[in-house]
């Protein structure tokens, strides 16, 4: 049996926010509805949020930076899907990625200064 994964989720967007308060942070609920964020949003595209009654909202927070190319960016979702498709091992621990090793020769590029080396982390 296959299950439609969207369909699953879309019946619970309305559960949001009450989910958040009971199982992950209630005070971070309760901030969104005190500044008035607490909105569904059901789309974003660029820089651009949408929330269910169709208002449109430009996002300066970028998901703390992570979204420099925006929701959805067209090229990112090709490679993506590509990558996704050709089943590769990523993320092995004891591994060097060819992907990983492009990425930060193409980052040093473009950094100059004599840095050669990148350190990846998934946050500050």
């Amino acid at each position: 049996m296959q299950t439609d994964f969207m369909a699953w989720l879309r019946q619970h967007d309305n559960r949001a926010y009450a989910l958040h308060e009971e199982h992950v942070n209630p005070a971070f609920v309760k901030m969104l509805k005190t500044i008035g964020f607490d909105k569904c949003y059901v789309r974003g595209e660029g820089p651009y949020l949408w929330d269910a009654e169709g208002n449109k909202y430009l996002d300066f927070l970028t998901g703390w930076g992570v979204f420099a190319l925006g929701r959805n960016h067209p090229k990112v979702k090709a490679i993506l899907k590509q990558l996704l498709d050709e089943n590769l091992p990523n993320l092995v621990r004891m591994n060097c990625s060819p992907l990983s090793g492009l990425v930060a020769e193409k980052l040093t590029e473009h950094v100059g200064g004599g840095l050669t080396r990148v350190f990846f982390c998934n946050s500050g």
